[in-house]
């Protein structure tokens, strides 16, 4: 996968924030940028530096989730994926790697187990409450 060079900084950008001790932080890619493919592409740098991390990626619509997992196994096709989304009617619990639906986890944290890093697509979408 050849990313373009606005991708890979993004995803450098992350790590380094990472790097330095800080946490959360938040990337801005305009609509046609690729946030599916740097978040697929992000996911599977982080599992290849640190095999035992474990990530959520959560967003807020049950097409992104499908969207979101179907790219990532088109350029990782390895990757220990799963789905967590009441709309797909999916309950991968235990995957590594696990796209959620935010409706269907934000309760549910407790089932799902430890959970390393967590990804927001469409943050702005989270409700303030």
């Amino acid at each position: 996968m050849q990313l373009r060079y606005y991708q890979e900084q993004a995803i450098d950008a992350i790590l380094d924030w990472f790097a330095d001790g800080k946490e959360k932080p938040c990337v801005v890619l305009p609509t046609g940028t690729g946030k599916s493919l740097v978040q697929a592409a992000l996911v599977e740098r982080i599992i290849s530096e640190h095999p035992h991390v474990r990530i959520i990626l959560a967003t807020h619509s049950q097409e992104l989730v499908q969207q979101n997992h179907d790219e990532i196994m088109e350029i990782w096709p390895e990757c220990p994926a799963g789905i967590f989304s009441s709309g797909l009617k999916r309950k991968d619990k235990h995957a590594q790697v696990l796209f959620c639906g935010i409706q269907s986890v934000y309760s549910k944290a407790s089932i799902l187990g430890h959970i390393d890093l967590i990804i927001v697509d469409e943050a702005h979408t989270i409700s303030r409450k």
